[in-house]
């Protein structure tokens, strides 16, 4: 049975990864379908993935290797900056960020990486997941 079921988070188009007691996981529609086919064809990784997910939303405390803070980068909006997080698995990352969304604590994700090759994280990508945070955060 899949883990993903296509639900709106009712915020700008966000869909719904993970649900839990203290927060949630949320990720724009394309990066929805990468972890979708993350899901259906490489079920290790998913299923690390998912139990990171679980432990962010249950409010349990999470390791550097399981979720990151990786910096402040330029948001585009007004000329702020935002903290860009990681949620990892082997040689995937989800790049995103934190903010409150109908009174519950969310991860947004907003960039990803599905097949990172190296320990460094890729600043590219972290910059367009803050640029793309922009959008989030009027």
């Amino acid at each position: 049975m899949a883990d993903l079921t296509d639900r709106d988070a009712g915020f700008r188009g966000l869909k719904i990864v993970r649900e839990g007691a203290t927060a949630n996981v949320l990720a724009e529609a394309q990066i929805f379908e990468v972890l979708r086919k993350l899901e259906q064809h490489e079920p290790g990784r998913w299923g690390e993935l998912r139990e990171h997910m679980d432990r962010y939303c249950a409010g349990i405390p999470t390791t550097k290797k399981q979720f990151n803070f990786e910096g402040r980068h330029p948001c585009g909006t007004h000329h702020k900056e935002i903290g860009v997080y990681a949620l990892k698995a082997w040689q995937f990352r989800l790049y995103g960020f934190e903010r409150s969304i109908n009174g519950k604590q969310c991860f947004v994700a907003t960039c990803v990486d599905p097949s990172k090759k190296n320990d460094r994280a890729d600043q590219k990508k972290l910059r367009k997941a803050a640029k793309l945070a922009g959008i989030f955060l009027d």
